[in-house]
């Protein structure tokens, strides 16, 4: 907020954006129309379209579903702007071991840059439907629950040096379909590689190979977890934290293609 413009009208812009992520494409412009900016006007809607492919603005897509066309949207999530965290229940009361399972995708530095995060959360604004819960939109800072379809949805939110992917089933965990668990995994996998591969190509560095992340499971507690390669060769682990004995049986899910 130090940083905000000092007219009222563009800080009750920031302040919506700050509480609620969202953005219309009129509030844009109107920022845009500061001195500092009118450089920009004539390019207005190209440097839109740069801010939706970067993923910095998300774009929920909207179809008519009598003709299946696409409707104009007027409103943009901007998940970097967002600062609240997530105070709802939703973790506590649905994203429980009873009907949930979860990955780690565990990055190799301390801490994850807030850009990655933040693209793959607007990522997820574009691919599915930002879920409301006790009467709010699940889109918090470093945190998003989208819906896949009425039984499946999608969590994803950033601890320490981990993006944890959650797929939460209406019911139970038993009956999440593996082709769904697959499918989201795999889409969010290639979604930050190429994000990744992005910002190496901004410091003109060549894209590497190895991937800046790996892929842990977790145990049937949503607690432990194991590493994908260990996952894929064994049965059952013994964490080093608990001694419990936990079967892997959830890696099977996230990995339909490889049973």
């Amino acid at each position: 907020k130090l940083f905000w413009p000092k007219k009222r009208r563009m800080q009750d812009i920031f302040r919506r954006m700050s509480d609620s992520g969202i953005i219309c494409r009129d509030d844009m412009y109107n920022i845009w129309e500061q001195k500092e900016f009118r450089a920009i006007l004539p390019y207005k809607e190209f440097i839109f379209n740069i801010l939706i492919h970067l993923d910095i603005l998300a774009e929920q897509r909207r179809y008519d579903t009598a003709t299946g066309s696409r409707l104009s949207v007027d409103n943009f999530f901007v998940p970097c702007m967002v600062t609240e965290r997530n105070t709802t229940s939703f973790m506590d009361k649905e994203c429980t071991p009873e009907r949930a399972i979860c990955l780690a995708f565990v990055f190799k530095g301390t801490v994850i840059p807030p850009a990655l995060p933040n693209r793959l959360i607007s990522a997820c604004l574009s691919m599915w439907t930002l879920k409301q819960y006790e009467g709010r939109k699940l889109l918090f800072s470093g945190f998003i629950v989208v819906s896949f379809d009425k039984a499946h949805d999608i969590v994803v939110c950033v601890e320490g040096n981990n993006i944890l992917l959650y797929i939460v089933h209406k019911t139970s965990a038993g009956l999440i379909v593996p082709d769904i668990a697959t499918g989201v995994k795999e889409c969010l996998v290639t979604t930050m590689e190429r994000i990744s591969d992005f910002y190496q190509s901004t410091i003109h560095e060549e894209c590497s190979q190895q991937l800046p992340f790996h892929i842990e499971y977790s145990c049937s507690k949503l607690k432990c977890f194991i590493s994908e390669e260990e996952a894929l060769q064994t049965n059952q682990w013994v964490c080093d934290e608990h001694n419990i004995t936990h079967n892997t049986g959830n890696s099977t899910v996230w990995n339909q293609d490889k049973v």
